[in-house]
């Protein structure tokens, strides 16, 4: 009868506990946005830590995604990730970080992403230390910023489709993330220094906002938000607006 044999390899990863990922290591982290938001007022602030790694769009996030779903697939654990998977997704992801960190000399990966807030929950059962900035604007901002590429009721509804997982993702993982208003960083100085405490940053070398992202938004045309974007998605995105802050359309 034949004997299913496991290698060298695979039996460490079966039986060696998981490293723990320590913040002295560099945890990393993860500015999760979408399209529009207007993100590189955040990202002028943490370019200037000498500590992290800045990159944008590398696609690790949606990758580790992709590799955890296969193996649970493969190991039909449903949305469980074995260990066995997770050391193996880890170890991938790893070796493009620590490259991307050396490269840049810095201690700590930075990455903006637009991945689905799902691939985020993801790198958090690969890295439980990584932090999260939810980066929002508001959705009156992000209809403006779409000029004249979308309709009114098009823009919103995007808002609203990208606003509310991003929302799910805060509220499953409260210590882990932090939200970020588009808005709250060219107010003044508190919205910049709380996110460089949270994710334990020198507040003296603090990068700058950047002075086009200062602009305000350009207003929407005249008439009722509701005539624009329709009653029923209105009272949607009324209803996030509120949990947000912002005041209603």
């Amino acid at each position: 009868m034949h004997q299913p044999t496991i290698d060298a390899t695979t039996w460490t990863l079966l039986t060696e506990p998981l490293p723990l990922w320590r913040p002295d290591r560099g945890a990393p982290v993860i500015v999760l946005t979408y399209p529009r938001s207007g993100s590189q007022r955040l990202g002028g602030l943490l370019a200037g830590q000498h500590v992290l790694a800045c990159t944008s769009g590398t696609g690790i996030l949606g990758l580790c995604e992709q590799a955890a779903s296969t193996w649970r697939s493969a190991e039909r654990t449903g949305s469980t990730l074995s260990a066995l998977g997770a050391a193996s997704v880890r170890a991938m992801a790893g070796t493009m970080i620590a490259m991307i960190k050396s490269q840049q000399g810095a201690l700590r990966w930075c990455e903006t992403s637009t991945a689905p807030p799902r691939a985020a929950r993801t790198f958090l059962q690969l890295y439980p230390e990584a932090k999260i900035i939810c980066f929002h604007r508001s959705c009156h901002g992000f209809i403006a910023a779409a000029g004249n590429r979308d309709e009114p009721m098009a823009a919103a509804g995007q808002w609203l489709a990208h606003t509310e997982p991003l929302l799910d993702l805060e509220r499953g993982h409260p210590g882990q993330c932090l939200r970020v208003r588009h808005e709250d960083l060219a107010a003044g100085p508190g919205a910049a220094a709380g996110v460089l405490a949270f994710l334990g940053l020198d507040r003296r070398r603090g990068g700058h906002v950047p002075m086009d992202a200062r602009q305000p938004c350009v207003p929407l045309p005249d008439g009722p938000a509701g005539a624009r974007i329709g009653a029923a998605l209105l009272a949607k995105v009324n209803r996030l607006h509120a949990e947000l802050g912002y005041p209603p359309m």
